[in-house]
């Protein structure tokens, strides 16, 4: 029995845990706009919104989202966080083993809850529950929580490595072609000094035939030519080396100015020699031809690796405006999540949190077009700032065949620049455009929540002695331009009950905001309670500046009268005129409504009205 039981709580608990799976599936995911920290990259938090219905447990997961917007490979280290309602906080590590995470290119990170990383939770033990934040109601009329109060990340840095495989590997290549060259310097010098080593030789030889007995075998004239050699060599030893293939730099036409010692060159008449000190040793045609063709190398080979030296910089730079379009991107879909403010709101509460969420949204979505646009037109400075003559390579080859190669720019890249410069102008315009989209549409909210009422009619039946009242004006004209709007707000006032038990007419109610400045007045109310006319007001002082509404206070003063309690005690009407006062005038001045009628018919006006159908705002 007692295995029996096991087995069955073993069961429960399993069925318990897959249920919470599958109803926390179901949840709604919001976003959470956070602010973009590198352009390689676009991050996003996203939380779930939970209730306490599903078998009683309260979960709330948040996770990271992270996109590399690079062709290259990034080791990217990234701690994001969550802030609760009761104060704390947690950080994690975007990293499977805490050493960061390597992206490849274009690849987009979206974990769930089978994740290694990337992806938190929070239970109802995380903060008291009378702490938890109520943030509206499901589809099934459900009260939705959350224990997190805000999300946010920091990069900690960011590892190119392909960048880094790219100069390992030109590196590599370069010291190829300096073993290259060393080797060609060492085979070069190496024949040199075995000519050496043959002229010499030959000079021991000549001498030594030289040395001969003349016919009487006592060897005078041998004598004679030697000391007659020994001075010859003695007095020009420094300047003539005794060397059939040294010719002395007088010799030639030019003397040699501008010829750098170990330079070869031609006399144009078949004769090829290398620059030496005090003249030029002749050399043969197979070495000048080789040494040209060495130089000839040498020569590509470092415009190769100009040329790739600037390939790399325009490739940086295009990388640099691309990724400012990434940003552009992005910035664009965050408007148009920006610009959609919902609908279904319970109370001003929940109106206010929606319009405080927007609206940093559309200031961070401002914040990442600015930053897109600096970076783009730096970018893109640096882009049209390599000239196309940096692309030309010139070179002649005599020993190869006299190869002549001249590599123009690629006139693709001017196009491309013409159609970036288009485009960057296009992505501008239409993201300008969005965010004056996103203002407007949280303007027009404004106005639908915040719409004109009125004063009620006998066929309304309130009772109340006191009504409260307040009243904003601001052109409407200017609220579909993205600037800053006037708007004037007053304060809540009261407006008493006449002696007879009906109300001032609307009419007459704006007319005494009007007197104060505030033309063509929209009358918020009416209220039975001023509290709830204050709060009102205050959602609206809240709610304005978000809208980029520049909001002026205007003081509005009713005299104070006693609340008429009955339908015969007052003896002051709403402007506090007594009520004796007003029927000795009745006849020269009497008080008249917005129509010109007197106000001893307007018992009549209302008996008119209750023939039409009428709502609270009187519409």
């Amino acid at each position: 029995m007692k295995a029996f039981s096991k087995t069955m709580r073993y069961i429960l608990a399993s069925i318990c845990l897959f249920v919470s799976h599958v109803v926390i599936a179901q949840k709604t995911t919001t976003t959470f706009a956070v602010r973009q920290q590198d352009p390689r990259l676009h991050v996003g938090m996203e939380y779930e919104l939970g209730d306490n219905n599903t078998l009683g447990v309260f979960t709330q997961d948040y996770r990271i989202t992270v996109q590399n917007k690079t062709n290259d490979k990034l080791h990217v280290y990234i701690e994001y966080y969550a802030e609760t309602v009761c104060g704390k906080r947690r950080t994690s590590d975007f990293a499977p083993l805490g050493d960061g995470y390597i992206m490849q290119p274009g690849e987009s990170v979206n974990p769930t809850w089978n994740s290694a990383f990337g992806y938190q939770r929070f239970t109802q033990d995380e903060c008291p529950k009378n702490t938890w934040k109520q943030v509206g109601v499901d589809k099934n009329g459900d009260k939705t929580y959350s224990i997190i109060s805000s999300l946010g990340y920091r990069i900690v840095k960011i590892i190119n490595l392909s960048e880094q495989e790219r100069k390992e590997a030109e590196a590599k290549k370069q010291e190829a072609v300096k073993k290259k060259k060393e080797a060609e310097e060492k085979k070069q010098s190496g024949s040199d000094t075995n000519r050496k080593k043959e002229g010499g030789g030959n000079q021991q030889v000549e001498k030594g035939n030289a040395t001969n007995d003349d016919f009487w075998g006592d060897g005078s004239s041998s004598k004679k030519s030697s000391h007659s050699t020994s001075n010859s060599v003695n007095s020009n030893k420094d300047l003539y080396p005794r060397d059939e293939n040294f010719v002395a730099d007088s010799k030639f036409k030019s003397k040699l100015n501008g010829v750098k010692e170990g330079e070869y060159f031609t006399d144009g008449a078949g004769g090829y020699y290398k620059k030496e000190l005090g003249g030029a040793r002749k050399v043969d045609k197979i070495v000048y031809e080789r040494e040209a063709a060495n130089k000839i190398y040498e020569k590509m080979e470092r415009q190769e690796a100009e040329r790739q030296q600037r390939d790399a910089e325009f490739q940086q730079n295009w990388d640099n405006v691309s990724t400012s379009f990434y940003v552009m991107s992005a910035a664009k879909e965050g408007m148009r999540d920006a610009s959609d403010l919902g609908s279904g709101f319970q109370n001003i509460e929940e109106l206010n949190a929606a319009f405080n969420q927007k609206m940093r949204q559309v200031s961070a979505m401002g914040s990442q077009v600015q930053a897109a646009a600096t970076q783009g037109a730096q970018a893109y400075a640096n882009l049209i700032g390599t000239g196309s003559s940096g692309y030309d390579y010139s070179g002649a080859v005599g020993a190869l065949g006299g190869i002549a190669a001249s590599i123009s720019a690629n006139r693709a890249q001017n196009r491309a620049r013409e159609e970036l410069k288009e485009q960057r102008a296009a992505e501008e315009a239409r993201i300008k455009k969005m965010q004056l989209d996103a203002l407007v549409a949280v303007r027009t909210e404004i106005g639908k929540v915040f719409i004109e009422g009125g004063m009620p009619l006998s066929a309304h039946k309130i009772t109340a002695p006191v009504l409260y009242v307040f009243a904003y004006n601001s052109n409407k004209a200017d609220w579909n331009k993205n600037q800053n709007v006037a708007m004037s707000i007053s304060n809540v006032i009261p407006v008493y009950r006449y002696s007879d038990g009906t109300y001032p007419y609307t009419s007459n109610v704006k007319r005494t905001f009007e007197n104060e400045g505030l033309s063509n007045p929209i009358l918020m109310g009416y209220f039975t309670n001023k509290s709830e006319a204050e709060n009102y007001r205050n959602s609206l002082l809240e709610v304005a500046p978000n809208a980029k509404f520049t909001v002026k206070n205007v003081e509005v003063k009713v005299k104070e009268q006693k609340s008429n309690t009955t339908n015969n005690t007052s003896e002051t009407d709403f402007w506090g005129t007594k009520t004796e006062t007003k029927k000795q005038n009745n006849t020269q001045n009497a008080e008249t409504d917005f129509w010109g009628t007197p106000t001893k018919d307007k018992k009549a006006e209302p008996k008119k009205e209750t023939k039409k159908e009428v709502d609270f705002w009187s519409r």
